[in-house]
C-alpha cells in the first residue's frame, strides 16, 4: 500500500483511492510542522506583543523568562516595595 499525499491517492496493487486533506493540513503534514513550529514561526510577532502588552498592562505581570525578561528577586524570595 502506498499514501500519496502530494497527489492524494492510496494504491493498493491494481487499486486507487482518491482522498481529499484540506491544503493548509496537507503542506504541514508533507513540511513536517506542528503546532509548535508554527507558533515557533511567529516568534518574533508575539515577542513583540508581549513586550507591548507589559507596558500598556504592567498590572498583568511580568514577561515570561521564556522570552527574555529576567525576574530579580532578593535572597528570601521577599520583594521590596515603594522606597525606604
Amino acid at each position: 500500500m502506498t499514501v500519496d499525499l502530494t497527489q492524494q491517492k492510496i494504491t493498493t496493487g491494481s487499486s486507487v483511492v482518491p482522498f481529499e486533506v484540506d491544503a493548509e493540513r496537507r503542506r504541514r503534514l508533507i513540511e513536517g510542522i506542528d503546532d509548535i513550529a508554527l507558533s515557533l514561526a511567529h516568534l518574533g510577532e508575539i515577542e513583540t506583543f508581549e513586550r507591548t502588552a507589559a507596558l500598556v498592562q504592567p498590572w498583568v505581570g511580568p514577561i515570561p523568562k521564556a522570552i527574555g525578561a529576567v525576574e530579580k528577586r532578593p535572597a528570601g524570595g521577599r520583594v521590596r516595595l515603594g522606597a525606604e
